[in-house]
């Protein structure tokens, strides 16, 4: 029983201490994340696509563009929050001059209407311009359920909720690079604009990694104090029995 017993606390005393370690090493990763957006918002703006393989790599690099808006069709990103309000994100295709690729270059966060049915109006101008953001992931949710589309009538703009680059591509009709350009907040066109890694802060992964070392510490001097318990009772025991005659 004994033997039970110490198998079991070992087992999840050691689960307890790795999943500590885990959350360190989470919040080592969400620091290195955070810093790379730091650096790409400060670091100076290539000029030209880059290939959306390198987007591991490349996450949060600033491009500096010059092309054109496609205003007449434009994805809303669906049920994004901002400032505990519902709304969209804006992604409004971009043709970079000698280019033939399109990247979808993000807006920023608008705020949907009481009636879901009526959509904002997102018209941009569709002169020579230039545009500075940088490369980012389109945003996923926690869980994807594989709910195809109900067919309908092609209209614009077109509401999605987290759509892949495959099903952009698919419904704009247009051959897109595999990022999409946050469009900085001192550029013109633009709505809501607070950048951030959609990510949970070090910290967090730094407090839970605090809770589950304090439950390792708690499980060590339960079973610590157990123990001693039993032994000091085993030794009365063994006692009282040595003294009778």
């Amino acid at each position: 029983m004994r033997v039970i017993l110490a198998a079991l606390f070992c087992a999840l005393f050691g689960t307890l201490v790795g999943l500590g370690f885990w959350q360190l090493d989470r919040a080592e990763q969400k620091r290195e994340l955070f810093g790379a957006f730091e650096a790409g918002s400060a670091d100076a703006a290539a000029t030209v696509l880059i290939d959306g393989d390198a987007l591991a790599e490349r996450r949060y690099e600033r491009l500096r563009l010059h092309g054109r808006f496609l205003s007449s069709h434009q994805i809303l990103l669906d049920s994004v929050t901002h400032a505990g309000r519902v709304g969209y994100q804006v992604l409004t295709p971009f043709l970079p001059a000698g280019s033939e690729q399109w990247v979808v270059v993000n807006r920023g966060w608008i705020a949907a209407a009481p009636d879901r049915a009526e959509l904002p109006n997102l018209d941009v101008a569709e002169h020579d311009r230039t545009v500075v953001g940088q490369i980012d992931a389109l945003p996923r949710p926690g869980l994807r359920l594989d709910v195809p589309e109900e067919p309908g009538p092609a209209s614009w703009p077109r509401a999605l909720l987290f759509p892949t680059f495959d099903e952009l591509k698919a419904v704009l009709e247009l051959p897109l690079v595999d990022y999409q350009l946050l469009l900085a907040a001192d550029q013109a066109d633009g709505f809501v604009r607070e950048w951030q890694p959609r990510s949970i802060v070090p910290e967090r992964h730094l407090g839970y990694a605090l809770q589950w070392f304090s439950l390792a510490a708690a499980l060590f001097a339960l079973t610590a104090a157990v123990t001693i318990r039993s032994v000091l009772r085993t030794r009365r025991s063994r006692g009282g029995r040595g003294s009778r005659p």
